[in-house]
């Protein structure tokens, strides 16, 4: 059986690693919605020649 001890200090938040991964999910979000901002527009405007 092992102990648990307190920690040796505070956790501090790892800021790069948040602002990283803020910026490579974000990206990814704004790529999608422009797909689909794209999409959108092109399905709109196929329905309108097949009308």
């Amino acid at each position: 059986m092992e102990y648990a001890f307190p920690p040796a200090g505070p956790s501090e938040p790892r800021r790069a690693l948040i602002l990283a991964l803020s910026l490579v999910l974000g990206g990814m979000l704004g790529v999608m919605l422009v797909f689909l901002a794209r999409f959108s527009g092109s399905l709109k405007s196929y329905r309108q020649r097949q009308a």
